[in-house]
């Protein structure tokens, strides 16, 4: 199909889905394909146990399910969703998290600010992002939701005072201001939209990452070579189930990842943004070593107060692997089926 053919063929979105998370891939598809400029939707079914084949009896061909053997991760599975994408000639490509769901008139204030973007930039370097305020701090200006360079899995000393002042419960954020949009330097998948021609130049995300932060690897490359990511904040889009890094109220970095989630996901939260932080991230190397001294001191004393040894071993090794590019799934933490 011609690029002339395509035209008019609108938004084909891209989610992964996987375990029994029938709910929330409904809620999206009904949202998203509710809207007119939303043309299809492309499912990769990661070995879901739930029948997903279910959502075509409302949205019918309006839905491409793509069946894995097996969960091979986030990764894998928008590689595979973006490659689909492409060979069925989509015009536009959305990703978005199977538990995400914008809210209506979304997509088109994304597309219209893509419009101005691509202006700016070019179609190949362009890419708008979706307002998901469950997983960003409504601050005056949003790019301090983004961790500074040469951080260490999104701990900078500098930022130490700020913290010491919310803890003494002095308020150093305006929550009533009102949301400008901002180039951010990454993104999550959930809300990333962006031409075709910009697809093709990104590629598909780095596999071996397998998940968590392999969003933040995949969209960098987009900023790194010149391009801009727009967050668009009146673009909303709903997070149906929360983080586990965002689950809890305890807003402690140290406490949440010692006594959340499982040693599953902190091993690969912890190894992948290790990787990416002393990889793609690294300003200065002394102060990479820095933040990561002081994290680390401060985390040991967490898991001795908390006795979570255990959780603090697995954390350690996810390090080691991180700064020495051990990637790949890890044989003593396999995917869940």
């Amino acid at each position: 199909m011609s690029a002339a053919q395509r035209k008019g063929n609108g938004v084909t979105l891209v989610t992964v889905t996987y375990g029994d998370r029938l709910k929330y891939l409904t809620e999206l598809l009904d949202r998203a394909l509710g809207e007119e400029s939303v043309f299809q939707a492309i499912v990769v079914n990661n070995a879901a146990i739930s029948d997903v084949t279910r959502v075509k009896a409302k949205w019918g061909n309006r839905v491409v399910i793509v069946n894995l053997d097996k969960n091979t991760g986030s990764a894998n599975g928008y590689a595979v969703g973006i490659r689909t994408a492409l060979n069925l000639d989509a015009e536009y490509v959305w990703l978005m998290d199977d538990d995400n769901a914008p809210a209506k008139g979304a997509v088109d204030i994304l597309r219209r600010e893509l419009v101005c973007l691509t202006k700016e930039v070019g179609i190949e370097r362009a890419a708008v992002l979706g307002f998901r305020k469950s997983r960003m701090k409504g601050l005056p200006d949003l790019r301090r939701n983004f961790a500074p360079r040469s951080s260490f899995v999104g701990f900078h000393v500098a930022q130490i005072p700020n913290k010491f002042l919310k803890l003494l419960g002095r308020p150093t954020v305006d929550h009533r201001v009102d949301l400008q949009m901002i180039d951010v330097p990454y993104s999550p998948y959930g809300g990333f939209l962006a031409h075709r021609e910009a697809f093709e130049y990104l590629g598909v995300p780095k596999s071996d990452l397998v998940l968590y932060a392999d969003d933040w690897e995949y969209t960098m490359r987009l900023t790194k070579s010149g391009g801009k990511i727009r967050l668009v904040p009146h673009a909303a889009i709903d997070d149906l189930e929360a983080s586990w890094t965002h689950s809890q109220t305890q807003s402690n970095v140290f406490f949440q990842s010692l006594e959340f989630g499982s040693d599953f996901q902190a091993y690969y939260t912890f190894r992948n943004h290790v990787w990416l932080n002393r990889n793609l991230q690294c300003a200065s190397v002394f102060v990479y070593y820095l933040n990561k001294f002081v994290f680390l001191f401060l985390l040991s004393a967490f898991a001795l107060a908390l006795r979570k040894k255990q959780r603090f071993g697995v954390i350690r090794r996810a390090i080691f692997d991180g700064e020495q590019g051990s990637l790949g799934v890890n044989p003593n933490f396999p995917l869940p089926s």
